[in-house]
């Protein structure tokens, strides 16, 4: 899913869900996606946990819908199949393969912020992150 789409599940922000029963779009299986969401994030303010174990070296995941999913492996690997596998093949060519482990994705959440603050210090003082109304990152 796409980065904070879970957000209108979680605070039935008007404009989406007035267009959304406007068009006739609501089912009752997005109430369950809500309360399912509403209910992990519950947990996780009054528990520290969703509910379920955290992703581990297996690649961990629950899908969240209509109803929540026991703990299934291997994110990604349909992915992983096709860049991994079947694109190389198809192209007849060696691609470099491509899977992040969790310990990897961990320190690049850690240090890619400090990271981007020394980059930003050192080399490029007039950088500025983009937002809706920049069409250029450098001035």
């Amino acid at each position: 899913t796409i980065h904070c789409m879970e957000l209108c599940f979680l605070w039935f922000y008007p404009y989406e869900w007035e267009k959304a029963q406007a068009e006739g779009r609501i089912k009752s299986s997005d109430l369950h996606v809500a309360d399912n969401l509403g209910q992990a994030w519950t947990n996780f303010a009054k528990y520290g946990t969703p509910g379920w174990a955290p992703m581990g070296d297996d690649f961990e995941f629950v899908v969240i819908s209509d109803t929540v999913s026991d703990m299934m492996h291997d994110w990604g690997a349909q992915a992983d199949l096709l860049f991994n596998e079947e694109l190389p093949a198809l192209l007849k060519m060696d691609l470099h393969p491509f899977h992040i482990d969790p310990v990897v994705k961990n320190q690049i959440e850690i240090q890619a912020p400090i990271i981007l603050q020394t980059w930003l210090k050192a080399t490029c003082p007039s950088w500025k992150p983009l937002d809706t109304d920049t069409v250029t990152v450098f001035p």
